[in-house]
């Protein structure tokens, strides 16, 4: 009996432990500290002090997949999620905006979820508001990083009140401190039924663009990073992925309901008959996961693919509209038969009679026709792209004007020029403009120059004088014969050159672009500002190669190398009088050399006081200045003249030891091709 009582002891203890070896024995493998901004409902908000919502129910499904521990953080922005992740105060940020990323440090798991940007109004406003090209003068609350707002910025005259999340825009919205808020379409219909005003807004325009979320890591976690991506492909795989969804989400948009809801039953019915297989077929799991892993992710690029194209088709004519409509020039697309196919509302202002430009020859009016007509069939036959050309021309023997144009080709599937984008506008009031300003700045350096030659005069005078004086005296009068001979030709010659130097700058050019040596140009300008540069600690230093030529408007930069040589004597003198006991001399160093890449550079380095980082980021800006008396308008006629010339000018300087200006002109070339201004 007892060796029958000790054999029942020991087969249930071996049918137990046996049992407990059959069992799949689960453990918690990884605690996950989770950083997530918490006010975005529905995918991610606190209820109660707990963290809820689409995206948390998603990722406790993967943390039971892979006994994972989850601890939730709320930190109240994406960028404070990104930067616990990164400083490892978190393993994931959770429901992070694809496009809000921006460093190179993080891995992206596969997109959680996908939505869509809309534009949200109350029924109020959308009386007045029929479509996106009404919405000008709104105000308008956007959540940061959510899209990029500049696309609208630039068509409209929007307010912008941007805010953290998606719960700061739908308050300024229904608290009135804002018209309009562009945000995620499904958090805005979810806090809308939350708060009972589904039927008091109205969504004035749909899918902008779409909004991707995604589960953040940090770089070198790809074991975490498979985990999670495998997961999620089984959550859309089993159908959880749908359901949790489907949980949170009660979509008003009709429209969308109404397409979504005959695919309802064949897709549960689908999903139904893959539960199915994959029940009954569980041993070949893994080689089905690798298969319908692949296909998920060529299905994703696909789906990608065709929402990027039907946003683009969605948005393509009210864009085009739009950017024409606003666009500031006169714009006229035409065919290869010169007909008008597109215009703007500008064109009609160039046309006498106002009627509808569009089916029209375009050689039928003035300004484009003559634009047009120099180019021949070039436009239609070879790759021609003309940007920011100038012409000055009459219609109907009006006053001359002068227009900026630009012509670009357009092409079709095959390459083909299918047409032409003419566009053009009256700059005659800019250019009067730039010439006033240009005048200003010659008047200025006149001026001082005015003042030296004037100071400079009174030597040879003076000798002039004496040796009158000489010659009518009697007992010197033989002897000073000889010496004026030499004298006073030297003196008359000498006043002669000054007066010819500041007649020559003074008088008016025509704008023009011609071959200039530089080495000539360089010493007008010293010998022309020279007497206002008397001064005995101040030494001009010039190394200029003979055979150095510039394609440029002489003109133009002879007062901007005299407006650049003032600026540094007048550094230079605000030195030395800071620095009165010193009997230190400066230099003024005018240096030019050929650096083989088609360009000449010319550089004015002096020993001035200098600037700081912040006045020579500046410098060039119009109306700033350091000056009591200036008027912040010489560097910045500068910088303007350059690049009219094709050049740039770039500064250095360090205070209280030096300034540098380096001015890039390009070398001069043989030309050929139409004549423009």
């Amino acid at each position: 009996m007892k060796r029958y009582a000790l054999l029942k002891k020991l087969l249930f203890f071996f049918i137990f432990f046996s049992y407990l070896f059959s069992l799949e024995i689960y453990a918690v493998d990884e605690i996950i500290r989770v950083a997530f901004e918490p006010k975005n409902p529905p995918f991610q908000f606190e209820e109660d002090g707990n963290a809820v919502g689409i995206h948390i129910d998603m990722l406790n499904k993967i943390a039971e997949k892979n006994n994972f521990h989850l601890i939730y953080i709320p930190y109240h922005s994406e960028d404070k999620c990104l930067d616990a992740v990164l400083n490892n105060r978190a393993d994931v940020a959770l429901g992070i905006k694809v496009n809000s990323l921006r460093n190179d440090d993080f891995y992206l798991s596969d997109v959680l979820t996908q939505s869509d940007i809309c534009i949200l109004a109350s029924k109020q406003n959308s009386k007045t508001i029929q479509d996106i090209s009404n919405i000008n003068s709104l105000s308008v609350a956007i959540e940061n990083n959510s899209i990029n707002y500049s696309y609208l910025h630039n068509m409209t005259n929007l307010g912008y009140r941007v805010v953290g999340n998606q719960e700061e825009a739908f308050q300024l919205l229904i608290t009135g401190k804002t018209d309009l808020l562009v945000g995620n379409r499904h958090s805005a219909l979810y806090q809308l039924d939350r708060e009972g005003l589904i039927n008091k807004y109205i969504i004035i325009n749909n899918y902008i663009t779409p909004i991707e979320y995604t589960i953040v890591m940090r770089k070198g976690n790809e074991i975490l990073l498979d985990k999670i991506n495998a997961s999620i492909k089984d959550l859309r795989i089993e159908g959880s992925y749908q359901t949790i969804f489907d949980e949170w989400i009660s979509d008003r948009d009709l429209t969308i309901k109404n397409w979504i809801k005959p695919f309802l039953v064949p897709f549960y019915i689908a999903v139904g008959i893959l539960l199915l297989i994959l029940f009954n077929e569980y041993r070949l799991k893994k080689v089905l996961k690798k298969k319908v892993s692949l296909k998920t992710k060529e299905l994703q690029e696909i789906n990608k693919e065709l929402k990027k194209q039907m946003l683009e088709n969605r948005n393509y004519n009210e864009l085009n509209d739009y950017i024409v409509k606003s666009y500031p020039s006169a714009i006229i697309v035409i065919d290869n038969q010169y007909q008008i196919t597109q215009c703007n509302e500008k064109v009609k202002s160039f046309v006498k009679k106002q009627k509808n430009l569009i089916g029209e020859n375009v050689m039928d009016i003035p300004i484009p026709s003559y634009i047009l007509s120099q180019y021949g069939d070039k436009v239609f036959n070879e790759n021609v792209t003309i940007i920011n050309r100038e012409l000055e021309l009459s219609v109907d023997n009006d006053i001359n004007k002068i227009y900026r144009y630009s012509i670009y080709q357009l092409f079709d599937i095959k390459k083909e020029i299918r047409g032409v984008v003419l566009s053009f506008e009256d700059i005659t009031h800019e250019i009067l403009f730039k010439e006033e300003l240009f005048e200003k700045q010659k008047n200025k350096a006149l001026n001082q120059i005015i003042a030296g030659i004037a100071h400079e005069i009174r030597n040879p005078l003076t000798s002039i004088k004496i040796a009158m004086e000489m010659i009518f005296s009697k007992n010197r009068a033989l002897q000073a014969q000889d010496q004026m001979a030499v004298l006073l030709p030297a003196e008359i010659d000498r006043i002669n050159s000054l007066i010819n130097n500041l007649i020559d700058y003074a008088k008016p050019h025509a704008a023009q672009k011609e071959r200039v040596i530089l080495l000539e140009l360089v010493e007008f300008c010293i010998d022309l500002i020279l007497p206002a540069l008397k001064n005995k600690r101040i030494k001009i230093c010039m190394d200029v190669e003979e055979n150095l030529a510039i394609h440029a408007d002489r003109n133009q930069i002879e007062q901007v190398f005299i407006n650049v040589i003032l600026n540094a004597f007048e550094s230079i003198l605000e030195k030395i009088k800071r620095e009165s006991p010193n009997q230190k001399n400066y230099n003024l160093k005018i240096r030019a050399y050929d650096n083989n890449d088609g360009y000449i550079y010319i550089q004015f380095f002096d020993e001035g006081i200098g600037m700081n980082e912040e006045t020579v980021k500046r410098s060039t800006e119009l109306f700033y200045t350091t000056k009591p008396n200036g008027k912040g308008i010489g560097l910045s006629f500068c910088k303007q003249a350059i690049e009219e010339n094709g050049g740039k000018i770039m500064i250095k300087s360090e205070l209280d030891k030096y300034t540098k200006v380096t001015i890039k002109l390009r070398r001069s070339n043989e030309e050929k091709g139409i004549n423009h201004r």
